[in-house]
């Protein structure tokens, strides 16, 4: 977003573009030490999250380029940083029928870009290990929720919306 679009921009979303970058530009503090990062926010219903290292960033959904395609989930490209992204309907990689339209994209954090359209952004939030809850299922992993004060998220693994979405896994992550 440029400057001049900032001015442009509601307040609450010039609010929440600050405290994300802030949130990577300040120091761990004590306390904060065992504290973790996440992206919070909704899809068809859902309070979903991610944990901050794995999230690039998050637009505003742009316009998309539709594309032929044997993946359902698959909305087109966009075109965002030079580069073409694809980008997939989270809904759908869910397995949710939705009649809302997502608004926002989220970009992985891998060096191939890859997004994720999702409907309503909770936040960027710090959560304390006190906070971040584990589950047992009948899968082999327990099922992780952060516990926030509006709801319980349920948190993902890009890993798996890669695999969902039928992209390679094999360059996310590189930088790290």
């Amino acid at each position: 977003m440029s400057l001049a679009d900032e001015s442009k921009a509601p307040l609450n979303v010039r609010e929440l573009a600050r405290a994300f970058d802030s949130a990577f530009a300040e120091a761990h503090r004590g306390s904060e030490q065992n504290a973790k990062s996440f992206l919070a926010f909704r899809c068809a219903g859902r309070a979903l999250a991610l944990e901050g290292h794995e999230v690039s960033g998050v637009i505003r959904l742009p316009r998309l380029c539709r594309v032929p395609s044997t993946q359902p989930a698959l909305l087109g490209l966009a075109a965002e940083r030079g580069q073409l992204v694809p980008v997939f309907s989270l809904a759908r990689l869910l397995g949710v029928t939705t009649t809302a339209s997502p608004h926002w994209l989220l970009l992985a954090q891998r060096s191939d870009p890859v997004g994720f359209a999702f409907d309503d952004l909770a936040g960027y939030v710090r959560v304390s290990e006190a906070d971040i809850l584990r589950e047992p299922t009948s899968g082999e992993a327990p099922k992780t929720l952060l516990d926030l004060r509006d709801a319980r998220y349920a948190v993902l693994s890009i890993f798996d919306l890669l695999a969902f979405a039928g992209v390679g896994v094999r360059s996310a992550n590189k930088e790290r």
